[in-house]
């Protein structure tokens, strides 16, 4: 019985890699700070889910949808909803930081799309646009810090602007 359970598992392990594929989906969160008519003027913590139809050494391509919430701690809490794109098209596999850090990255600067609405009043339409020049991949993270965020609201007819503070991406499945 044990040579049979050896064998169905050597069996397993050497058809495994025939099949696997690369990451197609994970988890974002973020935490971002606008400027802007439709936003409150405070922190907001962001959490999306990712779909990645697209991801080589060159690039990578990601559809996501999001839930922000302004923070919780301080009350009354408001929340948005944003669907969107992000395209990494420049990459850098030799990064100055290969020597700081453990583990293979690569330098990729994304460009994130996206159009959202706060729940409250789903009329009120915000589109944005980030450009995320500080952006580390390693393998299954990304790790983005400083974005800046440029929003405008349709509605109002307005510009506004961001940042987002901090971004971790975690790729599951």
């Amino acid at each position: 019985m044990k040579k049979v359970l050896s064998v169905l598992i050597f069996i397993t392990m050497i058809f495994i890699p025939l099949y696997s594929d690369s990451w197609s989906g994970g988890y974002r969160i973020d935490v971002n700070g606008y400027s802007d008519a439709v936003h409150d003027s405070m922190e907001h913590l962001g959490f999306s889910l990712i779909h990645m139809p697209w991801l080589s050494d060159r690039g990578a391509v990601e559809l996501y949808g999001k839930i922000e919430l302004s923070n919780p701690l301080i009350q009354p809490v408001s929340a948005y909803v944003h669907g969107g794109v992000a395209l990494s098209v420049l990459v850098m596999h030799d990064t100055p930081f290969d020597s700081l850090l453990i583990r293979d990255s690569s330098w990729r600067m994304k460009t994130d799309f996206s159009v959202g609405s706060p729940l409250s009043s789903l009329s009120s339409v915000v589109v944005q646009a980030k450009f995320s020049p500080f952006s580390l991949f390693f393998g299954d993270k990304v790790i983005a810090v400083a974005s800046p965020v440029v929003t405008y609201e349709t509605e109002g007819n307005s510009f506004g602007w961001g940042i987002s503070l901090f971004e971790l991406t975690h790729y599951l499945w």
